[in-house]
């Protein structure tokens, strides 16, 4: 994504740019005035990654100074899995992401985004891209406010719920508009 708008940038003037960007849906339930993830895990543990990683590049960049990164809990494998998300959150330079951490999957994905980003806004002589610096507050302004995602809340019990998990995630059960909305009526 971060390719696609360098290049939309780079083709098209500010008027012409799209005025926002969804991504996939996320499945919601509401359980005790909080809400569940049923669909969309990896998308939200994604995004706080790149945002832990963007914090982490540019630590004076005014709006994201403001992102709060505590949003995300998970209570997978008794709560280990929110000890790997506490321990990237926790930390406090780029030059401490590499890849021994292997077993922590959040500090890898860091890494995986660190070389990925790279890449991307650096030119083919390894030097970082004059357009894509000029406008890294523009990216980042567009990252975090004109990026949505499609949000279902459900209702459905517990085996509904389970039931469309598996229908959206199982190879050759694509879940349909209309299947969507049924565990409302």
């Amino acid at each position: 994504d971060i390719q696609l708008y360098i290049d939309e940038e780079n083709k098209t003037s500010q008027q012409n740019k799209c005025p926002f960007y969804c991504l996939q849906a996320i499945v919601v339930k509401e359980n005790q005035g909080r809400l569940e993830v049923i669909d969309g895990q990896q998308r939200l543990s994604t995004i706080l990654c790149f945002l832990k990683y963007l914090k982490l590049r540019y630590p004076v960049q005014k709006s994201l100074s403001e992102v709060e990164l505590d949003w995300l809990e998970t209570r997978v494998n008794n709560f280990k899995e929110q000890s790997y998300i506490d321990e990237m959150l926790a930390m406090d330079s780029i030059e401490k992401i590499r890849l021994e951490y292997i077993s922590n999957r959040y500090i890898e994905n860091l890494a995986y985004i660190h070389d990925c980003y790279n890449d991307i806004v650096n030119d083919e002589n390894g030097k970082p891209d004059e357009f894509f610096l000029a406008n890294i507050d523009s990216f980042i302004e567009y990252f975090l406010n004109d990026i949505y995602f499609v949000v279902v809340e459900t209702v459905a019990g517990l085996s509904k719920t389970i039931q469309i998990f598996n229908t959206i995630n199982t190879a050759g059960l694509d879940l349909n508009g209309d299947d969507l909305f049924k565990v409302r009526l």
